[in-house]
């Protein structure tokens, strides 16, 4: 990210940060994924499923720009490749560690569903500032 540095001293006033807000986002669209596969009841997810919930909330992914995510929840272990295509991921965590691991990304997220985090994290409106919305 670049550095910015306002004139006159200013830049000690603002304790807006890009890259704490990049990161903040990035956690909570994780913790978001994670939700979504802990409420799936069917046993099993694919990136279609994902990316369709997932703009529903607000956030356009396509996907293939759902794979990276997807990738990750393998690397904790709640997903693994069925070779299936038909069924691709199946989950392999309970919806309780699965929402144990999302705590790690949002710290409140055991308490909210998929929905309630993005419209508290992604879409939070407060005053008449929005946070975060369209692609900030």
């Amino acid at each position: 990210m670049p550095e910015i540095t306002l004139n006159y001293g200013l830049s000690n006033l603002i304790t807006y940060s890009p890259a704490e807000e990049m990161n903040r986002r990035e956690n909570s669209i994780i913790a978001i994924v994670m939700k979504l596969v802990g409420e799936d009841e069917r046993g099993y997810t694919s990136a279609k499923y994902l990316s369709e919930h997932i703009t529903e909330l607000g956030l356009k992914k396509t996907k293939q720009s759902i794979l990276p995510y997807i990738e990750l929840m393998k690397e904790l272990g709640i997903l693994e490749d069925t070779g299936n295509s038909l069924k691709p991921y199946s989950i392999r965590k309970s919806k309780e560690e699965i929402a144990a691991l999302a705590c790690h990304y949002v710290p409140d997220s055991i308490k909210f569903s998929a929905k309630k985090l993005s419209d508290e994290y992604l879409h939070y409106y407060c005053g008449n500032r929005w946070h975060a919305g369209d692609g900030i």
